[in-house]
């Protein structure tokens, strides 16, 4: 490629503190695609001149460096200084099959309503996926996003026009992209070959946390819905900062709930879906005194506190009784624990007939 010439695809690459094969092993990936028109923008965001001086033993015009603060900082520089009409992702610890690429662009070129694409991937790394291959389906939808999230981030292609800007939500800025394009009536697809390995590791942000995670995509659900739906939410202006309820945004919230799982009834179950953010806002109630009372009274919140009914009689049934089996001199018996009391229950095996 002539060093003026427009390249039609950027690669848009971060990388912060990796093994240095790995780095080399993901850039080697990219520079030796078969589609060769193409830019790799790699925007580093560590502290170091590590990275820099294995970048620049590939001696390659097509690799353009550059350096920020900040992993969504360097997500959007890389989209921001990239030149090609089509922009694909990729992570540094990662491996692009050849023709993942060029498969991409086709598919794109090809089907003009789609304004994203991603692959199947093949699952490695130190837990327990190694080796797994996605089998996610063709064509996204707005509820498979929402349940299921069936889509490799760094794998995807998409079209400049569609402007992507990720929002500081790290290390979850992905699925809040995914929810907020198919909102606006985005197209995204999935191809159905295996084009990229994708490593999982226990030492992600995603693993480490896991339970900020699981809440961070609980609001996620819960703004997208309302917006995918034009359900207007009273607490929508403060809700990602919100720390604080009175017992209006309790009314508001289980209302909305109410609203939704009657448009969802077949599709989603919301209440189960909104449940912890439920018990989140009873925590941070201001009027304590009174929300106790008041719940019992508000007819909407029942399948709320019917799932906590149950859930605490489950927790009791489960410490009042328990049955276990344990090794007594080398002999399997039965223990029957009720209330903290073991009790061994001698079973006569059958008979041979």
């Amino acid at each position: 490629m002539e060093k003026n010439t427009k390249p039609l695809i950027s690669v848009v690459m971060p990388i912060f503190i990796h093994k240095d094969w790995q780095l080399k092993a993901a850039i080697k990936s990219i520079l030796n695609q078969t589609y060769k028109n193409i830019e790799l923008i790699i925007v580093d965001g560590s502290s170091t001149s590590k990275n820099y001086n294995i970048i620049k033993c590939f001696n390659d015009s097509r690799i353009i460096y550059y350096k920020t603060k900040g992993y969504i900082n360097c997500l959007n520089l890389g989209i921001a200084k990239s030149r090609g009409e089509y922009i694909a992702r990729m992570d540094s610890d990662d491996i692009s099959y050849k023709t993942r690429i060029e498969e991409q662009y086709e598919f794109l070129r090809n089907n003009k309503d789609v304004d994203m694409c991603s692959v199947q991937a093949k699952l490695f790394g130190d837990i327990s996926c190694h080796n797994k291959i996605t089998d996610y389906p063709t064509h996204l939808d707005f509820i498979s996003i929402v349940t299921k999230h069936p889509i490799v981030h760094p794998a995807i292609m998409f079209r400049r026009k569609l402007n992507v800007k990720y929002m500081q939500f790290m290390p979850m800025e992905d699925c809040y992209l995914f929810r907020e394009l198919l909102c606006n009536g985005v197209k995204i697809a999935n191809l159905d070959r295996v084009l990229y390995s994708y490593r999982i590791n226990s030492n992600s942000l995603m693993c480490r946390y896991s339970k900020y995670c699981s809440f961070r995509l609980l609001q996620f659900n819960i703004y997208f819905l309302g917006k995918y739906m034009n359900e207007n939410l009273s607490f929508y202006k403060d809700f990602f900062t919100k720390k604080s309820f009175c017992y209006e945004d309790l009314c508001d919230f289980v209302k909305y709930s109410h609203i939704l799982s009657t448009k969802f009834e077949n599709e989603i179950d919301i209440y189960n879906m909104f449940n912890p953010y439920w018990r989140y806002i009873i925590s941070n109630i201001n009027d304590i005194s009174f929300k106790y009372i008041w719940i019992l009274f508000n007819s909407n919140m029942y399948p709320y506190i019917q799932k906590m009914i149950e859930e605490t009689l489950s927790l009791i049934l489960k410490f009042c009784f328990q049955l276990n089996n344990k090794y007594v001199n080398n002999k399997k018996t039965k223990f029957l624990t009720i209330l903290g009391i073991k009790i061994p229950l001698k079973f006569i095996p059958p008979r041979n007939i």
